[in-house]
């Protein structure tokens, strides 16, 4: 399982893909989809889970605090604005709810 994506890494580097399509690759050719090297989905679930895990090691690999710096600014303020309209659009919904709600038992109890 492990050889073919180190295969289709190295078909990676003499092609223009990047080493995500060849775990993707990987994973469509041992799947259920594909040549049925794994066949149960429990063992599915457990290599992706595996592959995610990998894949997010990978990303802290490759993670600098240089360019962090440079979108520091934009990073924080988009956080907290995305942050702010989700608990806005939080309790739009939850006020909405708990209205259709007060006003049913209230009309029930008319």
């Amino acid at each position: 399982m492990s050889r073919i994506s180190d295969l289709l890494s190295l078909m990676r580097n003499w092609s223009l893909f990047q080493v995500i399509t060849g775990y993707l690759l990987a994973g469509s050719l041992i799947g259920p989809g594909g040549l049925n090297f794994v066949s149960e989905m429990v063992q599915v679930e457990t290599v992706a889970q595996f592959g995610v895990i990998f894949l997010l090691f990978a990303l802290g690999l490759e993670f600098s605090t240089t360019k962090l710096r440079v979108v520091r600014t934009v990073a924080v303020l988009g956080g907290l604005l995305q942050n702010f309209l989700f608990m806005c659009l939080c309790g739009i919904i939850a006020s909405e709810v708990l209205l259709y709600c007060l006003v049913s038992h209230l009309m029930k109890s008319i």
